[in-house]
């Protein structure tokens, strides 16, 4: 009478360790992808409050003098340069008392600035020490820049779109997804392949099993 021999373990261990090993190898390729985007997006943060802060600055140089010998005529001059950056919706100069001495924005869907003389008065924020503060909104940020050459001249106050940074975010969100697809997808062939390759060589392994069962059963029986 011919036995039955045991059917193999090791392939369906195998299979097991592939498929573990492939949601581990997801699970990480996600964590990193998040890491990665999360890391982007603070550092664009960072880098647009840099820019922002350094362009106020930059401003306060060129016009601290027209302040200090009221020369309000070439405010605008100076604030026209500025607004050549499409990503600054508004920039306004203010005194120490936060009367407006000059005012230019961008209207939505238009390039071009134009003086705005409806607002005359701001209301400049306490900033302590610090020379300027930065205002987040819903979309867009606000910086204060205090004009201050060892005397207080005044404030700047220039408001940028977020809408830049938000686009940029969402192509690398879109990238990250279509990366984390695309590896889990390679992935997953790949494992594929491998389980059935392990299968198939599981199964000849076993074939030759029978047969040199049968054969050594056809020889005690002869």
């Amino acid at each position: 009478m011919r036995t039955k021999p045991q059917a193999l373990t090791a392939p369906a261990i195998f299979t097991r360790l592939i498929l573990w090993s492939t949601l581990i190898a997801l699970v990480l390729i996600s964590i990193s992808s998040a890491w990665t985007y999360y890391s982007m997006n603070q550092l664009m943060q960072i880098t647009q409050e840099r820019r922002e802060v350094a362009l106020g600055k930059g401003l306060a140089l060129a016009i601290g003098d027209l302040i200090a010998t009221r020369g309000y005529a070439e405010l605008e001059t100076n604030l026209q340069q500025i607004m050549g950056n499409e990503a600054i919706r508004s920039v306004a100069v203010a005194d120490t008392s936060g009367n407006v001495l000059a005012l230019l924005e961008r209207k939505p869907g238009s390039d071009r600035a134009s003086p705005n003389f409806s607002i005359s008065k701001l209301s400049p924020p306490e900033t302590g020490q610090e020379s300027y503060l930065i205002q987040k909104e819903a979309d867009s940020t606000v910086l204060w820049y205090k004009v201050d050459f060892g005397i207080p001249l005044g404030w700047i106050r220039m408001e940028s779109s977020k809408l830049m940074n938000d686009e940029l975010l969402e192509n690398l969100r879109r990238n990250i997804l279509l990366s984390v697809f695309v590896l889990f997808l390679g992935l997953f062939i790949s494992s594929m392949l491998l389980v059935y390759q392990a299968k198939r060589k599981a199964q000849r392994a076993e074939l030759r099993l029978i047969r040199h069962n049968e054969t050594l059963q056809d020889a005690a029986l002869s």
